[in-house]
């Protein structure tokens, strides 16, 4: 009786030695996708914590939202579809995985857009003036094996196929909250890529699942024939082709080096009634000329992107939209345009979600001294009102590139003084601030902008 007792009490150690490991930072989370027909194409995000022994409560995530990267709470990400469990083990829990998580934090800095496809952008700034020159195109698997491979881990971008499903596989240990069913994800690693669609009938495409779509799509940049890229145009346009797929090949196309882009999708915009293709079409207009902005202007593309943005300006749009447009507009008109175009500018920007809103405010504010303080003060002014860790956060990265550039005094006093209006909340620790997943990271950024500040005085 005493041997068998040992022997279940044993059992139940190595259980818990193999299993009872919680949620860290960095450790990957998985669930279907919250997508009616789509769920098994799965969702993946990153667990946030600091780098101490604390469970992580958090995730931050992409989504096809407004707010294209997102912190939200570990137990709402479980709660939305059926949960997959949680893994780990690409790297030690050290500085190189929190260098993982803060380069999804940065990347929030960023102007950003969602894309159903494999192909991604990274979000990136002018560092001699801290203003946009890439927006970040992101799917969920695409972010998390960026931020890793940003970090120096590359097993996830080595694979041949990114999959959420993939994605979430590659990562070899299993934590304590693994799921009861049973999860089959063989199906995935048995696809081959035998098919093309240069020779693939419209019913059979939109036929295809989505993981198998994925796996004939992938094909790089530098490998697709003349043939291939054909058939890519004649399906971006297909209307019988499903919008989801549609949307795929036009986001293939704007990361792409073919000439003619910017004209044929500007014709394709004004030919469809389709919102969700409308939008697929501004976003990869804007994609195309941020990769290809010397073949544009040599092309002379840049004086239709001007006029074309220039009508847009005028229409009532989205928030979505606006936010293009207006990036768009700024990209393509001189300072004194858009200082005199600044009533509608303005009413654009109050349809633009937040955090969009207030990454323009500051791309405005580096092209004149004039609207340097026009725009600080409205970005400050944002700050108070809102009165949030995250928009603070995307402020303090910005402002670190920046600051040394203003060219007003006005401004640097006003952002000196705002800096310095925040200390007891970022210089102390709060229980409400421990519940604030942005705050953790945007003290570190505030610590660095405050020093400046009084370096500066």
């Amino acid at each position: 009786m005493y041997k068998r007792l040992f022997l279940v009490l044993l059992a139940l150690l190595i259980s818990a030695v193999c299993y009872g490991k919680e949620i860290y930072y960095s450790d990957v989370l998985g669930r279907d996708l919250a997508i009616p027909g789509l769920g098994w194409a799965g969702h993946v995000g990153l667990a946030l914590g600091d780098d101490t022994d604390n469970a992580a409560k958090w995730v931050i995530e992409v989504l096809n939202e407004k707010n294209v990267i997102q912190m939200n709470s570990i137990d709402e990400f479980k709660k939305k579809t059926k949960y997959w469990g949680s893994r780990y083990g690409l790297g030690p829990y050290d500085k190189s995985t929190m260098d993982v998580l803060t380069e999804a934090y940065n990347q929030t800095a960023w102007c950003q857009t969602y894309t159903n496809s494999t192909d991604y952008e990274i979000g990136e700034g002018d560092l001699s003036t801290g203003k946009s020159t890439k927006c970040g195109k992101w799917r969920c698997d695409t972010f998390v094996a960026w931020c890793y491979y940003r970090a120096g881990y590359h097993q996830l971008m080595e694979n041949p196929l990114i999959l959420p499903r993939i994605v979430f596989d590659l990562f070899p240990l299993e934590n304590s909250d693994r799921p009861t069913f049973k999860k089959s994800f063989g199906s995935v690693y048995q696809l081959k890529a035998d098919k093309n669609f240069t020779s693939m009938s419209l019913l059979d495409i939109n036929a295809m699942s989505y993981e198998e779509f994925e796996m004939v799509a992938d094909i790089p940049l530098n490998q697709q024939t003349p043939q291939y890229i054909q058939a890519e145009w004649k399906l971006a346009q297909d209307t019988h082709l499903s919008n989801i797929k549609r949307g795929i090949f036009i986001d293939k196309i704007s990361m792409s080096h073919e000439p003619n882009v910017i004209p044929k999708f500007i014709k394709m915009y004004q030919e469809t009634n389709i919102a969700e293709i409308k939008e697929k079409l501004l976003e990869g207009v804007m994609s195309y000329y941020q990769n290809n902005l010397d073949q544009v202007k040599l092309n002379d593309e840049n004086v239709l992107l001007k006029s074309f943005y220039a009508k847009l300006l005028n229409e009532k749009l989205n928030g979505m939209q606006a936010s293009v447009v207006v990036r768009g507009y700024i990209d393509f008109h001189s300072p004194d345009e858009v200082l005199n175009n600044i009533v509608k500018i303005d009413r654009q920007l109050i349809n633009i979600e937040p955090a969009a809103a207030l990454g323009l405010k500051l791309d405005i504010a580096t092209l004149s001294i004039v609207l340097e303080k026009k725009y600080i003060s409205s970005v400050i002014y944002m700050l108070r009102e809102k009165n949030s860790s995250q928009l603070e956060g995307i402020f303090f990265i910005r402002m670190k590139m920046l600051y040394s550039h203003l060219k007003a005094e006005q401004s640097i006093n006003q952002i000196r003084e705002y800096i310095e209006s925040l200390s007891s909340k970022y210089l102390s620790l709060t229980e409400n601030n421990r519940l604030d997943p942005y705050y953790i990271f945007a003290k570190r950024d505030y610590l660095t902008l405050f020093a400046m500040c009084q370096e500066n005085r």
